[in-house]
């Protein structure tokens, strides 16, 4: 009891008596602190000085009289305890794996990209499939599902890749015959525009910028198509933001990728602002994502930027200004996850279509025996049989 009372002084904000403490111990239970605290064996002291340091203030309706200053805190000591845990059990994983495409993927995995998997989805539309659940945690873990097969993504002239699949499942997210590349690329902008709006900024998606426009070696021109533009009274919320998806084993970022968190997000920011420099006043915002949902730093910067103007707007609104960036991050890692396992579907002969049933996502197609929901093979049935809803 006496390490808890101790480490919980650490913890708390200057000037907490230890009285103070024991009465929160005896409120929440001495074995629930002791569990939250050494959580699977860590030592306490291992992650104190990280929790002292980034811990965050929220309020818990439960007993906000008992211990008003370590309240405040309880919900920030919790995530700040478990992300000291995973860090270190990452670590440790990333000791044991000799492959790079496992250290690139493990690493490419972490930050903000599982923020989903933690959060509730309350809305009809933030719901996933099983079949869009099942290949989705599969090819996060590394677990082979594509091998022996050939892709069946198709073109616009509905000619089939027919390309081998490799067991990590490279080609069929980067296959440029179907809609793998355009599918998480058009997730990532579409959420992106409706962060905006919500930030009270004017927005719009596929903006032509002349200024940016290059000629080829024939005289041609080139225009130059980003992806989202804002527009408001503020000169600093007028941005063009370019987005760009990029997966950590491809052949030019594996290397670096395995030794490095945001390798690739790095390159692909580096490459954005070669092909936009600064022009008459106007820059372009790169908005670098890896495809298993680490997000560049540009993109953290750009999100706060917007996260900003939104509590601008509720001050002048008279509503209590609140930080949207942990939201937006889990709204974006989920909708990237969902487009991401439709892609590895497709690639596998499985079309899918999202339709709303009693308030939530299924798939186009019912077991018909229980109402089960599943992914159809085109091999199994005709095409049109597929898309075809029953309600």
């Amino acid at each position: 009891e006496e390490a808890v009372v101790e480490t919980l002084l650490q913890m708390a904000p200057p000037g907490t008596e230890r009285a103070t403490v024991k009465q929160f111990i005896d409120y929440q239970g001495l074995n629930e602190c002791k569990a939250r605290l050494t959580h699977q064996g860590l030592d306490i002291n291992q992650f104190g000085d990280t929790i002292n340091q980034h811990g965050e203030e929220h309020e818990i309706d439960d007993a906000p009289s008992v211990a008003p200053g370590l309240g405040r805190r309880r919900r920030g000591i919790v995530s700040k305890a478990m992300e000291a845990i995973h860090k270190k059990k990452t670590q440790d994983l990333l000791e044991r794996k000799p492959n790079y495409k496992d250290k690139a993927r493990l690493r490419s995995c972490g930050g903000a990209a599982c923020a989903f998997l933690s959060a509730t989805p309350s809305r009809p539309n933030e719901a996933l499939t099983d079949a869009e659940f099942r290949t989705g945690m599969q090819w996060r873990l590394g677990i082979p599902q594509c091998s022996n097969r050939r892709c069946k993504h198709k073109n616009a002239t509905g000619d089939t890749c027919e390309a081998e699949l490799d067991s990590n499942h490279l080609h069929a997210l980067t296959c440029k015959q179907g809609q793998a590349v355009f599918r998480t690329h058009n997730a990532v902008v579409q959420q992106l525009h409706q962060f905006a709006k919500e930030a009270g900024l004017w927005a719009s998606i596929n903006v032509i910028v002349p200024e940016f426009s290059a000629k080829k070696a024939n005289g041609d021109i080139i225009d130059a198509e980003l992806d989202l533009a804002t527009w408001a009274q503020e000169p600093s919320l007028t941005t063009f933001v370019d987005v760009t998806i990029r997966h950590p084993l491809a052949d030019r970022d594996l290397h670096r990728a395995a030794h490095h968190n945001g390798a690739a997000n790095d390159r692909a920011a580096t490459e954005k602002r070669q092909r936009y420099p600064p022009n008459q006043g106007i820059s372009v915002t790169p908005f670098p994502c890896e495809i298993y949902g680490r997000l560049g730093r540009d993109a953290e910067s750009y999100l706060a930027l917007l996260s900003n103007a939104a509590e601008q707007r509720d001050q002048l609104r008279s509503l209590t200004p609140r930080s949207r960036i942990q939201a937006w991050t889990v709204q974006l890692s989920r909708v990237l996850f969902r487009a991401t396992a439709q892609s590895l579907l497709e690639a596998q002969g499985y079309y899918t279509r999202r339709t709303p049933e009693n308030g939530r996502a299924v798939e186009a197609t019912r077991g018909a025996e229980r109402g089960v929901v599943r992914a159809v093979s085109v091999d199994a049935a005709p095409r049109e049989q597929v898309y075809r809803h029953r309600s």
